[in-house]
């Protein structure tokens, strides 16, 4: 007599959330080496910075080495996270106008590091990831 298979649509769903997440390391992994890559310029003493546009170049390396790749899996959703925990790490992506919260005034154009490195490799993640 044949086996029979008790279905579990939970454990369905869970293995392909399994599968997801390993496919979003990878992606993030790709996301997290093209931005620590392109954070890699040195600037010993802080005398030739970057032009607007282009990634902020390396100082103290405190920015670099900030540089984290995680992902998070909430319920049913899988999500793949690239940023910085450096404060002034929105503000070189973004660029900043305005005053600070010493009261330096500020009118910094952006030197996006993040953004780039995920459109350098959206192709790269889609194949990571499987999709179209």
């Amino acid at each position: 007599m044949p086996k029979i298979t008790k279905w579990d649509p939970q454990a369905i769903i869970n293995a392909a959330l399994d599968i997801t997440e390993q496919r979003m390391n990878v992606a993030v992994t790709l996301v997290q080496a093209d931005v620590k890559l392109s954070l890699n310029v040195g600037n010993p003493g802080g005398k030739n910075p970057s032009a607007p546009g282009e990634p902020p170049r390396k100082v103290t390396a405190r920015l670099f080495n900030s540089i984290f790749g995680k992902v998070i899996r909430i319920g049913s959703q899988v999500l793949g996270v690239v940023g910085t925990n450096v404060v002034y790490g929105r503000r070189l992506e973004l660029g900043f106008a305005g005053k600070d919260k010493l009261g330096r005034q500020f009118n910094q154009a952006p030197r996006p590091f993040i953004r780039p490195a995920f459109a350098r490799n959206r192709d790269r993640i889609k194949k990571a990831l499987k999709v179209s």
